[in-house]
């Protein structure tokens, strides 16, 4: 999609497909918005840019990372005895997600 495209992109229809409720001015402003980073893309596809290796980053190694070395763990014992709950030796942990539907329920 280029920034010219953008007259025909539904945002309204991409927001609810993706959960998000939009007021009137958000719809107008994102947009704007995105006409303006497709515009941006556009001149950056326009560059000269044969012959050059893509990089990640600016800097050499900028994530250098240290060895990766095996290491005793910590006794699960201890552990447990840290874990703010537990259940037949494993650390409990709360659930964060509804629990599913029944089977044949209508919401499924």
């Amino acid at each position: 999609m280029t920034g010219e495209e953008t007259a025909g992109f539904d945002l309204r229809r991409t927001a609810r497909l993706a959960g998000l409720g939009l007021g009137e001015g958000e719809a107008a402003t994102l947009q704007r918005d995105l006409a303006a980073i497709l515009a941006f893309v556009d001149q950056v596809r326009a560059l000269p840019l044969a012959g050059l290796e893509p990089a990640i980053h600016a800097l050499a190694d900028p994530l250098a990372a240290a060895a990766d070395v095996v290491a005793p763990s910590l006794p699960v014992d201890a552990v447990l005895a840290r874990a703010p709950a537990t259940h037949q030796g494993f650390v409990r942990v709360p659930p964060i997600l509804p629990p599913a539907p029944a089977e044949g329920d209508p919401a499924r």
